[in-house]
């Protein structure tokens, strides 16, 4: 039936579900993204929700970004991530981060990185 019990990812994305198989993400080192998946992908034969499960033995963190957060610029104009982060803590959450450019107007040059910490704190 061409159905499996584990996603080989989406490659287009460099995406792996983490009850996925781990060898093709792991050949795209820290350029892959893994999360917990309810099997939303193409071909899934299981959908249960690992995170809901994980859910009644385990509380979550509390949402560390309520709305938007002004980024913290520095008075070079540079942007740290180490000041400017937050944490996904379920499958509602988003965390923004906001910036004004002033009444006058100006460029604005923005590269955007993604920040991934896998099993940490």
């Amino acid at each position: 039936s061409g159905r499996r019990e584990y996603s080989n990812g989406l490659s287009a994305f460099r995406y792996v579900p983490i009850m996925g198989n781990f060898w093709r993400g792991n050949s795209w080192g820290s350029q892959a993204l893994y999360q917990w998946s309810k099997g939303e992908y193409n071909g899934a034969t299981n959908r249960e929700d690992d995170l809901s499960r994980i859910g009644r033995y385990v509380s979550r963190r509390a949402d560390d970004i309520v709305g938007a957060r002004p980024l913290e610029i520095a008075t070079n104009g540079r942007v740290s991530a180490a000041e400017n982060n937050g944490k996904i803590t379920d499958r509602t959450d988003t965390d923004s981060f906001s910036f004004s450019i002033g009444r006058t107007g100006g460029r604005v040059d923005l590269v955007v990185a993604r920040t991934e910490y896998l099993g940490g704190a």
